[in-house]
């Protein structure tokens, strides 16, 4: 099976992973590129440490995510 990659981060692809998390609705899944497992794990805890929510993303584009 071929990993799912990142081809343009620091010349290097970098694999993605994915995380589980479970909530009181169920189980659910969202996904981050990584250069390893151990990077993965140092941005899941950045991420528990720094995460806030910023707004639903409406649109997706070359200049970014728009944000309302």
């Amino acid at each position: 099976m071929t990993p799912v990659t990142l081809p343009l981060v620091s010349d290097e692809g970098w694999p993605l992973f994915r995380i589980g998390y479970m909530t009181q609705d169920g189980l659910f899944n969202t996904y981050l590129y990584a250069m390893d497992m151990g990077h993965a794990e140092q941005l899941l805890a950045e991420l528990k440490a720094t995460a806030v929510l910023e707004g639903q993303m409406v649109k997706a584009g070359i200049s970014g995510p728009e944000i309302e």
